[in-house]
């Protein structure tokens, strides 16, 4: 037996050493960041006027899908600090938080929660950018999704 949690203890080690680190430069060029907050912005707007009871709203789902688009280049940070875990809300209840990070001054968040009506039960989705404006983070938008199982 303690040969076998001696191995399981080196994978882990050595699975862990090779998570990426947060990056020395921006994975995403800052006109680009501050251009998907602008649409996030737009969309915002946008999804309060669109009619119609289905939820999410087009335009969230359309901010949704931007920023999983940018998540695509994000590195999760494995163990949040303590200050992570409360600047971005990490600790949520019934719902499973991840964060990444995409520069020195730009994080995601990714959501899951589990909801359930009589409709059925469902994922909802959701990822949130954040920007540092001086020692501060600002939540700059939010795209949501749901996914029926």
């Amino acid at each position: 037996m303690p040969l076998f949690f001696a191995g399981l203890f080196s994978v882990v080690v050595v699975a862990t050493q090779n998570l990426p680190a947060e990056p020395s430069q921006p994975k995403v060029r800052g006109d680009v960041l501050a251009a998907v907050e602008k649409e996030l912005q737009r969309l915002d707007k946008q999804a309060v006027r669109e009619p119609g009871p289905d939820w999410p709203r087009p335009s969230r789902e359309i901010a949704f899908l931007l920023l999983a688009g940018l998540a695509e280049r994000a590195n999760w940070i494995f163990e949040p600090s303590a200050d992570e875990r409360r600047d971005f809300l990490l600790d949520r209840d019934r719902s499973k938080t991840l964060l990444y990070t995409l520069a020195a001054d730009a994080r995601l968040v990714k959501i899951e929660t589990w909801m359930q009506d009589k409709s059925g039960s469902y994922r909802v989705l959701a990822w949130e950018l954040y920007r540092r404006q001086g020692e501060k983070w600002i939540n700059s938008g939010r795209g949501e999704t749901a996914v029926s199982d």
